[in-house]
């Protein structure tokens, strides 16, 4: 396992995020107007495992951005998505960390 600091952001008018990284839960902070952060240290082994639901208005548009800050800094992962017509929006993927 390699231990790797990363900082996440999610931008767009949503009512609620939740992300797990590596199967943990992560408090996201939420700045009150569009956008949710945080940063965290992680042991991963290979893939880092991604899971994301999103809730807002049907419609609306978001950015997820994951950045490795160490040991250096690179962007691991972005996907753009909009939140379906049930308001919902679902990721399950996992990115290769080297």
């Amino acid at each position: 396992m390699s231990e790797i600091k990363v900082r996440t952001e999610v931008v767009g008018f949503l009512f609620d995020v939740q992300l797990w990284l590596e199967g943990n839960p992560i408090a996201l902070s939420y700045d009150g107007n569009k956008t949710w952060k945080s940063t965290d240290i992680l042991d991963v082994e290979g893939n880092l495992n991604i899971s994301f639901h999103a809730v807002g208005v049907a419609g609306t548009d978001w950015v997820l951005t994951i950045v490795e800050l160490e040991p250096k800094k690179k962007d691991l992962y972005k996907k753009e998505g909009t939140t379906q017509s049930t308001g919902h929006s679902f990721i399950a993927d996992s990115v290769p960390v080297p």
